[in-house]
């Protein structure tokens, strides 16, 4: 069973090149498939990011963003990193990683 999260942000602040060469400055190996990455360390387990810009993920961010602190910028967030990963305690084990993928916007 996989696991994931999200990472939402403005489009045209972001892209999947973006994402590639941010997420490869943190020495990750990235490799691009069709319309997603791969990012990985040697050890680490592998995260598949794709990102999408379709319209209900302005509703999902405005609702998720509901009675939050975060209310306000998550409501001009129409697009988002998907991430996904096959082992969550695979992937807490490899934080670091996690945490640099969720800053790449």
């Amino acid at each position: 069973m996989s696991s994931g999260f999200l990472v939402f942000f403005q489009s045209g602040s972001c892209d999947l090149s973006d994402a590639a060469r941010a997420l490869s400055g943190y020495g990750l190996n990235i490799r691009k498939e069709s319309n997603h990455l791969y990012a990985k360390r040697q050890g680490s387990p592998e995260f598949k990011i794709c990102l999408s810009e379709e319209p209900w993920v302005i509703e999902e961010a405005k609702e998720i963003g509901e009675n939050t602190p975060f209310e306000e910028a998550m409501k001009t967030c129409d697009a988002r990193f998907e991430v996904n990963f096959d082992s969550l305690d695979e992937a807490l084990d490899e934080i670091n990683t996690m945490m640099e993928i969720q800053v790449i916007s």
